[in-house]
């Protein structure tokens, strides 16, 4: 997977993030349970103003836990609205 960017800092970021998504995740997600669990669904994230982009390798890392993930576009890279990254 082209993660898109360097490590942030500090460079033990990994835990943190494991520990939020248990936090978030809890004993589940209960309108996740409602949905079929063969069911499959896309996603995309789109720039919604002009700027430059950052945080791509920490949201690759935690959607990954739950999806595949394909990278578009590398931190510094400049977005305008409706890009996807």
């Amino acid at each position: 997977m082209n993660s898109g960017w360097s490590q942030p800092y500090p460079a033990d970021w990994q835990p943190v993030l494991e520990r939020a998504l248990v936090e978030d995740l809890g004993p589940g997600d209960l309108t996740a349970a409602c949905l079929p669990r063969d069911l499959t669904v896309k996603g995309r994230i789109d720039a919604q103003a002009t700027g430059a982009l950052c945080g791509v390798g920490v949201a690759a890392a935690c959607l990954a836990r739950v999806a595949q993930v394909q990278v578009k576009l590398n931190d510094g890279s400049p977005v305008e609205p409706g890009d996807t990254v």
